[in-house]
């Protein structure tokens, strides 16, 4: 479950759209991941030239060098969170189809209980419908079933 449950819905709407266009599917995806991948780069390199002191690597130090690999994380991030693309692509494919094998033997689980609780269901519900009988049957001043 996600922390921000406006993303989900966020995710579903986009996700209808672009499924519609599947090419465009791929464009956003794609770019979404160059963009979160070429902000941590960027991020890298930047950090490596603020600290080894004379291996700049062309890159200017200060607050536009620092913004250019933060905003391709977070414009990255948008469009791979938008698309739910996100996860699958940095958790890797892997992860995900074991989580799902996981859901999908407790859902295998809890079918196959199904038919044992409907049955206990229905035996109690006979037994309170005996219930009620022997309790109308009581009050129109029948004999009691249960004894006196």
């Amino acid at each position: 479950m996600t922390p921000f449950p406006f993303i989900k819905k966020i995710e579903a709407k986009v996700r209808e759209r672009l499924g519609k266009y599947p090419l465009l599917y791929a464009l956003v995806g794609g770019v979404g991941i160059v963009l979160f991948w070429r902000g941590i780069w960027y991020g890298a390199d930047y950090f490596y030239a603020l600290f080894v002191p004379g291996a700049d690597g062309g890159i200017a130090l200060g607050w536009p060098s620092a913004a250019d690999g933060l905003v391709s994380i977070a414009i990255g991030s948008v469009l791979l969170l938008s698309t739910g693309l996100f996860v699958s692509e940095l958790a890797g494919g892997e992860t995900i189809l074991r989580e799902e094998k996981k859901e999908e033997q407790v859902v295998k689980k809890e079918s196959s209980e199904i038919p044992g609780i409907e049955q206990e269901i229905k035996h109690i519900e006979d037994e309170l419908k005996e219930i009620h009988n022997d309790i109308h049957h009581d009050q129109k001043g029948g004999p009691s079933s249960h004894g006196a």
